[in-house]
């Protein structure tokens, strides 16, 4: 009996900490600010003219003194890896059935 309860206490104190740590981690990986794209006018495609947009996200080998790098979210481990990042954001609205430049 006693050796079942304390398989129970076990299991509901890990569960606990396992939510606890979900929860205080979540706040700390908010979603970045949206990156739009411009539409500049058309571009001819397989199927006419589509609409055409720019965008402009640069991806960098790592942080450096001129950009800095990601300060918030998942790429900041990453950050100190050394793999790359995307800047200004990662969340990118796009026109749907258009040509988009990334530059």
């Amino acid at each position: 009996m006693k050796r079942a309860f304390f398989t129970i206490v076990t299991v509901l104190i890990g569960a606990a900490v396992v939510a606890g740590s979900v929860f205080l981690l979540s706040g700390a990986q908010a979603e970045p600010a949206v990156l739009v794209a411009k539409v500049i006018g058309t571009a001819q495609g397989p199927k006419g003219e589509v609409p055409h947009a720019t965008i402009d996200l640069s991806i960098y080998p790592q942080p450096s003194a001129s950009v800095p790098g990601p300060r918030h979210g998942l790429e900041v481990g990453n950050a100190s890896a050394g793999w790359p990042f995307y800047w200004p954001s990662t969340t990118l609205q796009l026109p749907a059935n258009s040509l988009i430049t990334m530059t």
